[in-house]
Order: C-alpha cells, then sequence, then structure tokens
C-alpha cells in the first residue's frame, strides 16, 4: 500500500465527511479513500492539517536539497 502521507487530502464535494487521498492533480474517481468523520467540520480540520504538515515536509526537503547543493557549489 502506498504511503498516503505523501498525497494531498481532500474531502468528498457531496456530504463533506469522506477523506480521500488525492494522487493527482485533481480530485478524480480513483482517489484512496482514507475514511469516513463524524463531521464536515471535522474532515476539513483533518484535512486541513495533513495538507499543512506535507506541504511543511516538502517545504524542509527542499530546504535540505538547497543547502546542500550550496555547500557542494
Amino acid at each position: 500500500m502506498a504511503d498516503l502521507r505523501v498525497f494531498r487530502w481532500r474531502t468528498d464535494p457531496n456530504t463533506g465527511r469522506t477523506v480521500y487521498a488525492q494522487p493527482g492533480d485533481e480530485p478524480s474517481d480513483e482517489d484512496i479513500l482514507i475514511g469516513v468523520m463524524d463531521t464536515p467540520k471535522l474532515a476539513r480540520a483533518v484535512v486541513t492539517e495533513h495538507n499543512a504538515a506535507r506541504r511543511a515536509r516538502l517545504d524542509c526537503a527542499a530546504a535540505l536539497i538547497a543547502g546542500a547543493e550550496a555547500g557542494n557549489a
């Protein structure tokens, strides 16, 4: 199974309670089901926190790579 932390997460457009991992750039029927939350508010909070943490990991990785490349110049 794929490491779902690497993907952007989203909620479904209908109930807003279902959370999916989105491997592609756009939502699709092929997105991976994470689970169903009790409320849309909770689902939005989970998605927001996950996507913020994912962005922070990506930014940190980019900074480490840039620093390593600068040290090799």
